[in-house]
């Protein structure tokens, strides 16, 4: 039997007739790594040409173009709802069931106050995977628990999970107050730890009034606008970065900050943001140029305005 017959023998045999690569080993007496390597030469000389009738969704389609474009390893993007509030709950129900496909026994997440993220502990649901899982917290979250950013203690209630907790405010009065803080041995552990997850899922913060930094009480309204004059269109862990991913500081609030600074998020291995809506297209693009993320979810109009900006 010529090569040619060969590679039309498989190809007809696995397409037509069904048999799988096994079966056609065995007829052709040869091993299976060969029917696979004949099916391929079949596809790429054309013997074999497979086409797909239907276009994909619009929501699949987005995440194939992040994925390639952006060399991200997780996109999930939903379709928007008929309000703001309803896209938000999509968000996070789909980042849970990401989440909860990421998680491994031993895993450590970490997690950090954010409107969207802390409606993911609605939708987690417990799996085979979901033991002997660790919650750091990567920023001080002393928060009120019934505040709408609370997340971590939720998250590490719904999968049973141990919670490493950074019991201090994002954000203290003065710098000699974070220094002492920072003496305390709970505190430093906490923080090492939370240097080390595995992946974090984390929100995206705009730089204007909306930001939930000003709602929480840990900005002023006067030093947001300081930060938008200095260039800065988004926040990740209360760092700031301009359109390009560049880090913008603002010393006398970098100095009261507890938690990871920019340059140990960006060595964080996993970094998925959630964020949804126009006032967040400019901090998803800034986190995107700073690579700090690699992985995102959200909306199909969110993400359509994304790509337009790199297409521009």
């Amino acid at each position: 039997m010529s090569d040619d017959s060969k590679i039309l023998y498989a190809a007809w045999n696995y397409y037509h007739n069904n048999l799988t690569q096994s079966q056609i080993a065995k007829r052709m007496h040869v091993s299976r790594a060969t029917v696979g390597r004949l099916l391929e030469k079949a596809r790429r000389d054309g013997i074999v040409q497979i086409k797909i009738t239907k276009p994909l969704p619009k929501y699949l389609l987005l995440e194939e173009q992040f994925l390639s474009r952006f060399n991200f390893s997780e996109v999930v993007i939903v379709e928007p709802s008929i309000n703001h509030q309803n896209t938000c709950e999509s968000v996070a129900q789909a980042a849970a069931e990401l989440l909860s496909s990421l998680l491994f026994p031993g895993c450590k997440l970490g997690l950090a106050r954010s409107r969207t993220a802390s409606n993911m502990a609605n939708y987690l649901e417990i799996s085979d995977n979901c033991h002997d899982i660790y919650i750091h917290e990567l920023v001080g979250t002393f928060l009120d628990s019934r505040t709408e950013f609370a997340i971590s203690w939720r998250v590490a209630d719904k999968l049973g999970a141990q919670l490493d907790r950074l019991p201090v405010p994002g954000v203290v009065k003065n710098s000699s107050a974070r220094e002492a803080i920072l003496k305390e041995d709970s505190i430093r552990n906490a923080l090492s730890n939370a240097r080390n997850v595995d992946i974090a899922f984390v929100g995206l913060g705009s730089a204007d009034q909306d930001s939930s930094l000003i709602k929480t009480n840990y900005m002023s309204i006067p030093q947001m606008s300081e930060m938008s004059r200095k260039g800065a269109v988004g926040e990740v862990l209360m760092r700031f970065y301009d359109l390009d991913g560049n880090h913008v500081s603002m010393p006398e609030l970098e100095k009261r900050i507890i938690g990871l600074n920019w340059t140990e998020i960006r060595q964080v291995d996993r970094v998925i943001a959630l964020a949804t809506g126009a006032n967040k297209v400019k901090p998803i693009i800034g986190a995107i140029n700073s690579g700090i993320i690699e992985g995102l979810v959200t909306d199909i109009e969110t993400a359509e305005t994304v790509l337009a900006y790199y297409e521009a």
